[in-house]
């Protein structure tokens, strides 16, 4: 029963590994892709249909550096940036981050496949309308809806980013504008939010979204003097609204701080805790005498399981905030090793 389950989760695209000592690195999947770590302990491995990452301890920072160039060798050089991560893409599209921590002495390594792209159906929303259409037609739409849509564009070197960039102001998309590099945010008259960044590998990710308005703090207060308890109450709860959009506002400004957004906390911290009572499911499902009797407890914790391990995949590390990139290797570090003690 114990290799059914095993099936099981290979069926689901979901494979966990555990490898103590430099042990056990895989020899097929994405993992195979990448060089083993000659240097410090391997601690847990985890590949998905999407996504693999490891996670190696004790390592020195000659044994990073050497890790690093151990990925050149295996063609892990191109759009490389060597700072704050070592992230480069191979020429078929595989994209790689290597975080090195020091103080700990911790390598966290990521590997994502190619974003699947085909022929672009730019959206047809009003949103997609105040949007200029970039001059290619490869892509992926990941979300289109008529308050937001994100797309991946193919095909796109760099030196087209400022020529795109130069467009869409054009358009309108001037106000409280940020501009970089390889990134482009701003609002138009309309409050519609727009950004625009460099991904790699010919890679550009367009978001748009229409701002939200803000609920003011009190309404019609000569009204509200008239009015009787039922009136009342619809003033409290307009005080209400009132207090979430002021918690949403110092949500906001808490991330431009340093802080880690309260919206990216909760689903981390989320995450977190269905990884707490997956591997106290995993930890009894070992230990138990009759597990086939688990079997309906385990359909509906693999459901859950595919669920939260999609919107963790479903991260984009390349646009959070310091403090938030900080929080998810902090949580995926601890969720790593508690997923290691039931390998």
């Amino acid at each position: 029963m114990k290799r059914t389950l095993a099936l099981m989760m290979s069926l689901l695209f979901v494979v966990m590994l555990c490898a103590c000592g430099g042990e056990k690195w895989p020899t097929s999947g994405l993992g195979a892709m990448l060089p083993k770590p000659s240097a410090g302990t391997v601690k847990s491995i985890n590949e998905f249909d999407q996504k693999f990452s490891a996670m190696v301890e004790s390592i020195s920072k000659d044994g990073y550096e050497n890790y690093v160039s151990a990925c050149k060798d295996k063609g892990f050089t191109v759009d490389a940036e060597e700072a704050p991560d070592y992230t480069a893409f191979n020429e078929d599209g595989y994209k790689l981050r290597l975080n090195y921590m020091e103080s700990s002495k911790m390598l966290d390594i990521d590997l994502d496949k190619p974003i699947e792209m085909g022929t672009l159906r730019w959206p047809d929303s009003a949103l997609g309308k105040a949007v200029p259409k970039p001059d290619s037609d490869k892509g992926k739409v990941e979300t289109d809806t008529e308050s937001q849509f994100i797309v991946y564009v193919g095909g796109f070197e760099i030196d087209k980013l400022d020529s795109y960039i130069e467009a869409c102001i054009k358009a309108g998309f001037t106000v409280d504008y940020d501009r970089g590099d390889k990134y482009y945010h701003a609002y138009d008259k309309n409050n519609y939010y727009l950004k625009i960044s460099y991904e790699g590998f010919q890679t550009i990710c367009i978001e748009a979204s229409v701002k939200e308005e803000e609920t003011t703090a009190t309404q019609n207060t000569d009204d509200t003097k008239k009015e009787d308890t039922s009136k009342s109450s619809k003033a409290d709860s307009s005080k209400t609204d009132s207090s979430k959009s002021a918690s949403s506002a110092s949500s906001s400004s808490n991330s431009d701080s340093g802080e880690v957004s309260a919206d990216f906390k909760e689903m981390m911290d989320e995450y977190e805790s269905f990884m707490d009572s997956y591997v106290d499911f995993m930890q009894r499902y070992k230990d138990s005498d009759n597990p086939a009797s688990m079997m309906a407890e385990y359909s509906e914790m693999m459901k859950k399981y595919s669920e939260f391990m999609n919107k963790v995949n479903a991260v984009n590390t390349n646009d959070l905030s310091a403090a938030d990139y900080a929080y998810y290797l902090e949580v995926t570090a601890r969720v790593n090793k508690k997923l290691a003690s039931v390998a």
